[in-house]
C-alpha cells in the first residue's frame, strides 16, 4: 500500500451500462445512442453511487459534443453534493480526455451526470462515454485527517501508523514519542545532568562518581525505539556493565620513604595492602573494588569461614580502619591442599581469589594495585610489604616495606621444595626479606622510591615461602608469579 500522497488504486475494469446506479464498485455511463449520434431535446441524468468508504471517479473515454459559449447549448454535466465538479463540451473534447487523463473525483461515493441537447434536426455529434469506479484514497493529506505521522491505506479506509520510536495514543490518532526513562544506573555512576530528557533519540551522560574510577568508554547512551538506553557500542544500560573501573596502581604520593629490615610505611602510601588480622595472620592485596588475591597457603581449609580483613591503614589498631568481609574464597584448582594448620608440602600454584560481600569503599587509603603486563625479567627491583615479622622477630602492627631484587631460581636454594616456573625467587643482600605474616601480601613493581607519578603499581608476586630465618643474607624468599595466572584470575572474576 502506498504511504502519502493522492495515489488512486483501480479496483477491476468490467463494462456495465446503467441509468439509475445501485452501489457497483465500476460502471459505464453513455449518452444514448452512442456510438451513433445523440438525438435533440436530451435531458439524461444519472445517479452514480459507489460503496461506503470509496470515493467515485469518473474518466472520460470518450467525448464529442457540439460546442458552444459556456457550454449552454448542447453539455454533459458532473455534479457533487449539489456542487458542479465540471460542464463539458466541443469537438476537441477527445484530445482533452484520453482514458484515464483528469479525472473527475467526488469527494464522497456520489455522483450525479447530467446531459443535455438543444433541438435540432441534423447532428454528427456522437455524445460522450465515460467509466466510474471505486477508489481507494490515500487520505493522508486530507485536511480532516489526524494521523500525524504515518498513514497507509487499505481498501476502503486508511489507518494510522507511527514511525520507529513512537507510538499511537489510545484515541489512535496522534503519535507520542518512546520514553526511555530515568535509567537505573550501574553502581559507582552517575548522570552529568540532574533531569535530562529521556524520550527517543534523546541522549544521556553517565560518568563515575569520584576519581577513584575511570570510564571504560564514552558513557554516552541513546533513548532507542524499543524504549532501552543504548551505548554507541550497542549496549544495554540494563545489563551488567562495568561502565566506570577502579583506578589502579596509584597512591597518595609517590612515596617519600623497608617486612623484615624494612620502614614503616606512611598512610595511602600502599593502599591495596590487607590484613587478616586473627588466625590465619597474613595478607592480601585488593586488585579491584570486589576482589583481591592471597596465597592459597593462607586460605586452605577456610574457603567456607568469612574471613575479615583489614584495608586502608598502616596501623592494625588504627581506629579508621575499613573492615571487609568475604563472600567467596576460591583457591586455584590445581594448588594441593592441605587444608587447616596443614604443612603444605608443594607451593606450586599459592594463589587464591578472595569476593567481598561488598563493594569496596575506595579513597585516598584503599585503592586496588594493576596486575602485571609483562612477564619478569631477572634483576628487576621492587618492593614487598606486610605486616609480618620484623628485625625483632614479632609481629608488626604497622606496615612495612622493603626492596627486593628478582633472582634466578636456580641459583636460589629451596630448602628441599619443589621449584616451578610458577613462582619468583627475590631478597636483599642487606637483609630485607618477608617473613611469617607477610603470606599472601604484595611484591610491586616499581620500588616505592623509584615510581613515577605517570606510571601505575603493579603486581609482580605474591609472599609465598621462604627459609625459617628471615632476614639470613645467605637465602631469599619465593613468591607465586602472578603474571602465569592473569588469565585464571580473569575467568574466575567473570564467573562468580
Amino acid at each position: 500500500m502506498p504511504v502519502m500522497g493522492e495515489t488512486f488504486h483501480i479496483i477491476c475494469l468490467l463494462w456495465v451500462f446503467v441509468n439509475v446506479c445501485e452501489p457497483h464498485m465500476f460502471g459505464e455511463v453513455s449518452s444514448p445512442r452512442y456510438p451513433q449520434p445523440y438525438s435533440g431535446n436530451l435531458n439524461e441524468q444519472w445517479d452514480l453511487e459507489v460503496p461506503m468508504g470509496y470515493k467515485i471517479q469518473l474518466t472520460f473515454n470518450h467525448l464529442d459534443i457540439e460546442a458552444s459559449p459556456n457550454c449552454l447549448n448542447n453539455s454533459v454535466m458532473v455534479i457533487s453534493d449539489k456542487k458542479i465538479e465540471g460542464k463539458f463540451c466541443g469537438q476537441n473534447s477527445t484530445d482533452r480526455f484520453h482514458p484515464g487523463d483528469k479525472p473527475v473525483l467526488a469527494p464522497g461515493n456520489r455522483l450525479k451526470v447530467i446531459f443535455q441537447t438543444e433541438d435540432t434536426k441534423r447532428n454528427s455529434h456522437l455524445g460522450f462515454t465515460a467509466f466510474f469506479q471505486a477508489v481507494d484514497v490515500d487520505e493522508c493529506k486530507d485536511p480532516e485527517n489526524e494521523c500525524n505521522q504515518l498513514c497507509n491505506n487499505y481498501i476502503g479506509g486508511y489507518r494510522c501508523f507511527c514511525r520507529p520510536g513512537y507510538f499511537l495514543d489510545p484515541d489512535q490518532h496522534t503519535c507520542t514519542a518512546v520514553d526511555c526513562g530515568n535509567p537505573n544506573l550501574p553502581d559507582v555512576t552517575e548522570l552529568t545532568v540532574e533531569d535530562p530528557q529521556t524520550t527517543y533519540q534523546k541522549k544521556i551522560t553517565l560518568t563515575c562518581i569520584s576519581e577513584y574510577y575511570r570510564m571504560t568508554g564514552k558513557g554516552i547512551f541513546t533513548c532507542d525505539a524499543s524504549g532501552t538506553w543504548v551505548s554507541e557500542s550497542g549496549q544495554n544500560l540494563s545489563e551488567d556493565l562495568r561502565i566506570c573501573e577502579p583506578v589502579c596502581g596509584m597512591n597518595t604520593e609517590i612515596a617519600s620513604g623497608r617486612v623484615f629490615g624494612g620502614k614503616p610505611a606512611l598512610l595511602g602510601q600502599i593502599p591495596w595492602q590487607l590484613l587478616h588480622r586473627s588466625n590465619p595472620r597474613g595478607g592480601a592485596v585488593l586488585i579491584s573494588d570486589y576482589w583481591a588475591l592471597t596465597t592459597a597457603s593462607l586460605a586452605d581449609g577456610y574457603e567456607d569461614d568469612t574471613m575479615n580483613w583489614l584495608g586502608g591503614m598502616i596501623d592494625a589498631q588504627d581506629k579508621n580502619i575499613v573492615t571487609m568481609e568475604t563472600k567467596k574464597i576460591i583457591i586455584h584448582p590445581d594448588y594441593e591442599k592441605v587444608g587447616k594448620n596443614g604443612d603444605p608440602k608443594n607451593f606450586d600454584n599459592d594463589i587464591a581469589l578472595i569476593k567481598m560481600t561488598e563493594r569496596v569503599p575506595l579513597g585516598l587509603n584503599l585503592r586496588p594495585v594493576c596486575l602485571p603486563d609483562k612477564p619478569i625479567v631477572e634483576g628487576l627491583e621492587g618492593t614487598v610489604s606486610g605486616f609480618g615479622a620484623t628485625h625483632k622477630n614479632k609481629r608488626s602492627q604497622v606496615l612495612f616495606y622493603g626492596d627486593v631484587k628478582i633472582h634466578p631460581l636456580h641459583k636460589c636454594d629451596s630448602f628441599g621444595q619443589t621449584v616451578t616456573d610458577n613462582m619468583i625467587c627475590a631478597g636483599n643482600d642487606d637483609g630485607v626479606d618477608s617473613c611469617k605474616g607477610d603470606s599472601g601480601g604484595p611484591f610491586i613493581y616499581p620500588r616505592l622510591l623509584q615510581n613515577s607519578a605517570n606510571e601505575p603499581f603493579r603486581l609482580l608476586g605474591l609472599v609465598s615461602w621462604g627459609p625459617s630465618k628471615c632476614g639470613d643474607q645467605r637465602y631469599k624468599g619465593f613468591y607465586t608469579k602472578v603474571h602465569n595466572y592473569i588469565d585464571w584470575i580473569k575467568q574466575t572474576i567473570a564467573q562468580n
